[in-house]
């Protein structure tokens, strides 16, 4: 096929409007200079592929153009029962067919393109693929646009994850599940963000006042971004959400945020900052981490949730204290603290969580208050030099298993050798 563009030297103030470059791009392809109109202009023909560069920049200047026809294929095969890909020169894959992708994340399921994943610089999946799969476009950090149809009912949220030069994604109107604002990816209502393109320009952003929630690593390694408004009514902020988003200097955090689960601010300027500051870093009453911490610790009495994972394997901290104002001690919350030798828990903490003190090898007596209802599985397990727990509340619901509280393992069973001390007939009996 041969597309011809008419042009002449008259068309020259016309065609600059209409395509918004200045005269100095006219300069890449040219062959004469119009001395009338004081212009560079091509008269010659400019071939390539259907679709490519070369044909838009022939249509933005009215240029001849004449088609190669479709650009070659690079390789393809199947990526689901009913499912084909094809990837073709110049970094475009797409994706065809009808049902679901086959799940990426085992090792014996690698996705078929991963030998070709840096040279992928565009992603489109076609109308009727209904899944994206976990890892389907893992290492893939070429990829700058990736296009949704409506069909997609379920996105993994690790097949983008490490996309790491993505600047844009796309999802169809007719989508019911799923939607795009300024290339950011949300659930259809907006209620949740679930990807954050890495490699977005812009340098700040303001989460839209609809979202509730930041999903896991939805945010994470953010290459340009420096500020982050979020908005009054977000409720929660995903593990990781923000994770090693290295230049993020200013988060504004409004007090509606009530879960923050691990790292999620981790590896920012903003976290470095306020962990130079104090070593426990804390938001709205939640204590995110301690793990800079050293000696012997207080939680202050601001603190009401001592978030999962915050002190976990902090080995210069030798005591504990932890006040009234405090409800939760979350999952692992100072799991590996090896260093614990004391540990006090006031009256008044309610929820003593999954594996909150386990492996705390030199903790050797701890009274565990009556306000405390729940230890949780494992909260105890591994303590190497327990001798003596306390458990004041009759009614504790203690996770029935016998690695909750236990000081040693023999063959492959956890035991514990010291004394449980409670009130007759009570659940610690």
């Amino acid at each position: 096929m041969h597309t011809t563009s008419s042009f002449s030297t008259d068309d020259e103030p016309l065609r600059k409007k209409r395509t918004g470059f200045s005269v100095r791009f006219l300069l890449t392809i040219s062959n004469i200079y119009d001395l009338d109109n004081n212009d560079y202009c091509f008269y010659g023909t400019i071939c390539g592929y259907e679709g490519s560069t070369a044909q838009a920049y022939a249509e933005n200047y009215g240029y001849n153009f004449e088609s190669l026809g479709e650009v070659p294929a690079i390789s393809s095969g199947t990526c689901g029962a009913n499912l084909t890909w094809t990837l073709y020169k110049g970094g475009k894959l797409t994706i065809s067919g009808t049902g679901d992708m086959y799940d990426f994340s085992s090792s014996s399921d690698e996705m078929p393109w991963y030998d070709y994943r840096k040279q992928i610089t565009s992603v489109i999946i076609e109308e009727g693929v209904t899944c994206i799969s976990a890892e389907a476009f893992f290492l893939c950090t070429a990829v700058v646009s990736v296009d949704i149809p409506s069909t997609v009912e379920n996105i993994d949220e690790s097949a983008l994850a490490t996309c790491m030069g993505l600047e844009t994604i796309n999802v169809s109107p007719d989508n019911l599940n799923y939607s795009s604002l300024d290339g950011v990816l949300f659930n259809k209502d907006r209620t949740i963000l679930l990807k954050y393109p890495s490699n977005r320009t812009v340098e700040s952003y303001t989460v839209p006042d609809t979202v509730l929630r930041i999903e896991n690593r939805a945010m994470w390694i953010l290459r340009n971004m420096t500020s982050l408004t979020l908005p009054d009514g977000l409720k929660e902020i995903g593990e990781g959400a923000l994770y090693n988003s290295k230049l993020l200097e200013t988060i504004d955090i409004p007090e509606s945020v009530d879960k923050i689960q691990w790292s999620a601010f981790s590896k920012t300027e903003w976290f470095t900052a306020r962990q130079a500051e104090d070593p426990l870093v804390a938001v709205n009453g939640i204590l995110i981490d301690g793990t800079a911490c050293t000696g012997d610790i207080v939680i202050p009495d601001d603190i009401h949730t001592i978030n999962e994972l915050a002190m976990s394997r902090c080995e210069a901290i030798t005591s504990v204290t932890i006040p009234s104002s405090v409800k939760t001690v979350d999952y692992c919350a100072f799991a590996g603290c090896e260093g614990i030798a004391e540990l006090t828990i006031a009256e008044g903490v309610e929820n003593i969580g999954i594996g909150a003190f386990s492996s705390c090898t030199s903790l050797a007596e701890v009274t565990v208050p009556a306000s405390v209802s729940v230890i949780g599985e494992g909260a105890f397990y591994c303590c190497e030099s327990l001798e003596r727990i306390t458990i004041l509340d009759p009614d504790c619901d203690i996770c029935d298993e016998e690695f909750t509280i236990c000081n040693s393992e023999s063959s492959s069973k956890a035991v514990f050798t010291g004394t449980i001390c409670g009130y007759e007939n009570s659940t610690a009996q």
